[in-house]
């Protein structure tokens, strides 16, 4: 059961991002009044396109989500490991991780 509180609760929130260096682009907005929540995100996946997920909650009817994906023209960036030589410059941690990473990568 939900206490007083929580029934009259309300809140809203939200936030963008725009890197345009690291193709990173994403959003979410978020309201609760009450016991019902309503809100949506939208993320760029790697193949570049925009996946939007609208949501709603409340106590009677649950959690509810429609995902839609739509194309785009973004070309994502995929970033590249540096190079092994760079690693001398690293610390000794830095160093062993690495070599232990490789070792997965592996077997």
């Amino acid at each position: 059961m939900y206490s007083l509180f929580q029934q009259n609760s309300s809140y809203q929130f939200g936030f963008d991002v725009k890197d345009d260096e690291f193709t990173n682009y994403q959003n979410r907005k978020e309201v609760r009044d009450g016991g019902v929540i309503k809100g949506s995100y939208s993320v760029v996946d790697s193949d570049g396109f925009i996946r939007t997920v609208k949501y709603t909650a409340d106590p009677k009817e649950g959690f509810k989500a429609e995902v839609i994906r739509e194309p785009t023209d973004i070309v994502v960036k995929i970033p590249t490991p540096a190079p092994q030589g760079l690693l001398r410059h690293h610390s000794k941690a830095a160093q062993d991780y690495a070599i232990k990473s490789q070792y997965y990568e592996k077997n």
